[in-house]
């Protein structure tokens, strides 16, 4: 079994002035990684949610597929970052899914 098989994934964006999704989030969790993926739309491209989805969900994946950050050293931002700390937001998101498993264990007990 490989680690993206059991893989949840967390959206949310983080938006400009004119409610454009500038930046796209993605917060993968398997069993023992949280893996943050991130993309950012350039000042002179047109925002995109399903390409921005697309593309943080890569990067999220391929940090828990290898385990290693990813910085952009021209932007100064990680790409991939492996349990990182976790926002306020990506609390929720966790505990969400904590509870989602922890019910899921007592109907199959």
């Amino acid at each position: 079994m490989s680690n993206t098989e059991q893989v949840k994934h967390f959206f949310y964006y983080i938006r400009d002035k004119f409610n454009r999704p500038k930046t796209t989030v993605c917060l993968a969790i398997n069993w023992e990684t949280i893996s943050r993926g991130t993309a950012v739309c350039s000042d002179g491209e047109t925002p995109n949610k399903k390409f921005g989805r697309m593309i943080a969900m890569g990067r999220a994946d391929k940090g828990i597929r290898t385990g290693f950050d990813f910085f952009c050293d021209e932007s100064d931002f990680y790409k991939t970052h492996i349990n990182p700390n976790l926002n306020k937001i990506e609390e929720r998101f966790l505990e969400s899914y904590q509870k989602q498993i922890s019910h899921q264990k007592q109907i199959s007990a």
